[in-house]
């Protein structure tokens, strides 16, 4: 996404729903601009040729044209965030949670733990709980109300019993040894900037 903007290039995004994400780019989000959702793509040089980049499954272009660096991989995601749009119902959704928890300011946490804490081991990029905790009880915060966004129930129960009303998030996750443990919806919402 970030180099077609870059270089001004149509993006064509062959998107088809499986048990790692059984959705649709458009059931979730708004298209964004100059990008196309493909359903299938037939694997022939007629078809490769019209393209400039193709990247593998995992949508890695490193290999072709690498973002230079960590720091601006962070600012290009930024910026891709702030430009998805959930689809129309979702965000009425996340209007109606603002409203209904009375929410005009609100810092938030994302805490990741059912698919990533083996990874983030392995990978010595393991955040300690008290790093959120710090997040919580900084004195700018002492008056603001923490989304938490997470994966696990034993996450949520940990900060709400720690913290309590302070605490918000969008549905309680029940405890299951699935690894996927919200849909989509929840996960857009879950996710989504408050601005």
């Amino acid at each position: 996404w970030a180099i077609a903007r870059e270089k001004k290039l149509h993006l064509d995004v062959l998107w088809i729903p499986n048990e790692d994400c059984p959705y649709h780019f458009t059931d979730l989000f708004e298209l964004l601009p100059n990008m196309t959702i493909m359903k299938e793509y037939k694997y022939d040089i007629e078809n490769i040729k019209n393209y400039l980049f193709i990247t593998d499954y995992a949508g890695c272009l490193e290999e072709v044209c690498p973002l230079n660096s960590k720091r601006r991989s962070f600012h290009e995601c930024k910026f891709l965030f702030t430009l998805l749009k959930p689809v129309e119902s979702i965000r009425e959704i996340i209007v109606e949670f603002v409203r209904q928890n009375n929410i005009t300011n609100c810092a938030g946490i994302q805490v990741r733990r059912t698919d990533h804490v083996s990874y983030a081991e392995k990978n010595k990029c393991f955040t300690p709980l008290s790093t959120f905790e710090q997040v919580i009880e900084h004195p700018e915060n002492a008056d603001t109300k923490v989304y938490l966004a997470c994966d696990c129930a034993e996450t949520q129960d940990y900060f709400k019993s720690k913290y309590g009303d302070k605490i918000l998030f969008y549905k309680q996750i029940e405890n299951s040894s699935s690894l996927r443990k919200t849909d989509g919806i929840h996960a857009v919402v879950a996710y989504r900037d408050w601005e």
